[in-house]
């Protein structure tokens, strides 16, 4: 399994199949569909588990945190954020290293 960096570009490949109402003329149903609402877009590591918790909660907490592969990232096309994404929800792109020189 891949670990991702903070800076990395990764491509997100969240899911999930949802369900909407349909009315119209044969009244209202359920309809299940994919929601691919954040599938197949470009976004940029902006911290992992390990660095958030410890940051937010290890001084009032005094303990270490394990790192759970678990992501906070940044779409480039809206700049919207989406926090805890697995590591089997994204795919490196370009690594931060080479990311940097691409500016």
């Amino acid at each position: 399994m891949t670990t991702f960096k903070t800076g990395d570009m990764v491509i997100c490949k969240k899911h999930s199949v949802a369900q909407k109402l349909v009315f119209d003329s044969k009244g209202m149903r359920i309809e299940n569909y994919i929601d691919d609402y954040f599938f197949n877009r470009e976004a940029v590591i902006e911290y992992t588990h390990k660095e958030r918790m410890d940051e937010r909660f290890k001084n009032d907490l005094h303990e270490e945190f394990k790192d759970k592969e678990e992501y906070g990232i940044r779409f480039l096309d809206s700049n919207e954020t989406l926090a805890w994404l697995k590591a089997e929800e994204l795919v490196l792109k370009v690594p931060k290293e080479q990311f940097m020189g691409l500016a």
